[in-house]
């Protein structure tokens, strides 16, 4: 009995600190649920929370509670504090925006500093000034605010590649991951092995043989033997060129191109030389793409890199996201135990009325019959943009095929001059978005690359078109991906589809309707109940 008192006195005393930690002065029953929730886990030595909040649900006053209640606590863990981590520099930018006033501090990666010494980013100008730091250097300055500061954001991939690479970051506390979904990608993204031509014959290895999939051993025999070696040699020869040249005083675009071809080199070689090493073969996949002609080479699962990269050496964890969906698979990914682990899902608090799906099929757009269904679709699509002739709004092609085919169909009609669409050069996306935040025009979105990421509020977006069904492409990494957990291949489509779904409605008043155009999510809704929410499944409606 003694033990269940003291118990319960340690479990209101971490609540309340959370409490008071929340910056803002009402806490919302959904958001208090999550906090009790954590607390427990914390009080327990559970080091995963696992939050599914839908959108409107408050994720980041969550955090910062966590955050802040950690940067008072001079008793918690490895060092006091919190790294709030998000996928993008926008989302990271929104937070510093919303709680610098409390302390929150803010760190990116080199490129995003602009170097008054040599006029260029702070990358750049690193390489410039022979790898030294130039005085008053702004990203020096920002990353020692960063690191003295308890709490600080930052995005994924800079985190990643201090933790990897750098090594200047001490864990803290807690780590607080927001856009949890996107963990495994963000991690595999940092591993990922493309081997070009190109790069053979920088250091002179002859052809790039063809593997099949599933001859990793062949890989890596080849790499061993006859790839790794050359690139090592390579690599201590540039080094010795770029160190000779810092010597002598250059500072020209030459110097640049041989510092970023060095770093890349040896990117490339600690990645290769984890693969040759790794014990598990089976956890990598090796194959040659078809279409490129590149040597692709990507683990099969995040987990141990989770293990040692992100979580290790940090003792709270909290992750979350509008969209877990399966707590297991998400769980397996990772490498996390179910008794390491409290998970909560909270349901939408946004009304029914005014986030309707409505499920209005015109023809499977599977391969087989995405040939008859097109025509069907771009007419549905331009009936659809006529009904909303005054409102903005975003079509969701899921591929650039069908981006092209509804591009020429509706660039031929009546709403040509509104359709706003991209290629895949980098910067295009972004350009399309800012011409529609900023056009007094009904302005409609056409992308296979906005499923997440985008905050079309209020009058940006009040119609939300699905063209198809999001289900990867079947490449060789994804079929051993479903070979070797099949539910791993459905929870993908299942998380782009419902955050597809929830780019036009961001708060409880933002009436905006969705549209699944695509006859074969009859089907994948039957098959998934078991992950898709219950609120989401709640709100489509059939039309025939």
């Amino acid at each position: 009995m003694a033990q269940d008192v003291e118990q319960a006195e340690v479990t209101k005393s971490t609540l309340e600190g959370l409490r008071e930690s929340f910056p803002f002065t009402t806490i919302r029953p959904a958001q208090d649920q999550a906090l009790q929730v954590h607390g427990e886990a914390h009080d327990e030595g559970t080091k995963f929370s696992i939050f599914e909040l839908p959108t409107g649900s408050g994720k980041s006053p969550l955090g910062m509670a966590c955050g802040r209640w950690s940067a008072n606590n001079e008793k918690e863990g490895p060092g006091p504090g919190a790294h709030y981590l998000t996928s993008q520099n926008s989302l990271s930018q929104q937070l510093l925006n919303d709680f610098s006033h409390l302390g929150l501090t803010q760190i990116r990666g080199k490129g995003n500093y602009r170097c008054q010494e040599f006029g260029t980013d702070c990358n750049n100008g690193s390489i410039l000034n022979g790898g030294k730091t130039c005085p008053g250097c702004p990203y020096r300055v920002a990353k020692n605010a960063y690191t003295n500061s308890k709490l600080g954001v930052t995005n994924y991939t800079y985190y990643l590649t201090e933790r990897m690479y750098v090594r200047e970051l001490e864990p803290r506390n807690y780590l607080i991951l927001d856009e949890a979904h996107n963990i495994e990608r963000e991690i595999l993204s940092m591993v990922d092995i493309q081997l070009t031509q190109r790069r053979l014959d920088m250091v002179g290895a002859g052809r790039l043989p063809y593997f099949e999939p599933g001859e990793d051993e062949r890989v890596r025999d080849w790499l061993a033997a006859n790839f790794l070696p050359l690139l090592n040699k390579a690599v201590a020869k540039l080094s010795a060129e770029v160190e000779a040249a810092h010597t002598m005083g250059e500072r020209g675009a030459t110097a640049v191109r041989d510092q970023k071809t060095l770093q890349g080199m040896q990117q490339l070689a600690s990645n290769m030389a984890q693969y040759i090493e790794a014990s598990e073969r089976g956890d990598w996949l090796a194959w040659s793409d078809s279409a490129s002609g590149n040597l692709c080479i990507r683990p099969l699962t995040a987990a141990g890199f989770a293990q040692d990269y992100l979580f290790d050496g940090t003792p709270n964890v909290l992750m979350m996201s509008g969209t877990i969906l399966d707590f297991d698979t998400f769980r397996r990914n990772l490498g996390i135990r179910k008794s390491q682990a409290r998970t909560l899902a909270i349901p939408s608090e946004f009304p029914q009325r005014t986030r309707r799906i409505v499920y209005w099929p015109v023809g499977g757009m599977g391969s087989k019959n995405i040939a008859n269904s097109l025509p069907r679709l771009a007419e549905r699509i331009t009936a659809l943009l006529s009904k909303f002739s005054d409102k903005k709004g975003i079509i969701h092609s899921h591929s650039y095929k069908i981006n092209g085919f509804l591009g020429d169909a509706l660039g031929k009609g009546d709403h040509r001059n509104r359709i706003l669409t991209h290629s895949q050069l980098k910067g295009q996306r972004e350009v399309a978005i800012e011409r529609h935040f900023k056009s007094p025009e009904p302005t409609v979105l056409l992308s296979p690359s906005m499923t997440e990421g985008l905050d079309l509020k209020d009058d940006l977006g009040r119609f939300n078109l699905i063209a198809k069904v999001p289900y990867p492409t079947l490449d060789p990494y994804n079929v051993a991906r479903m070979e070797r957990d099949p539910k791993w291949y459905q929870l993908q489509t299942a998380l782009t589809l419902v955050q597809a779904s929830g780019r036009c409605n961001r708060s409880e008043d933002d009436n905006a309707l969705t549209v699944i155009l695509d006859s074969d999510f009859g089907r994948f809704l039957s098959q998934n109940q078991d992950i898709l929410p219950k609120w989401w499944m709640d709100s489509i409606e059939f039309k025939g």
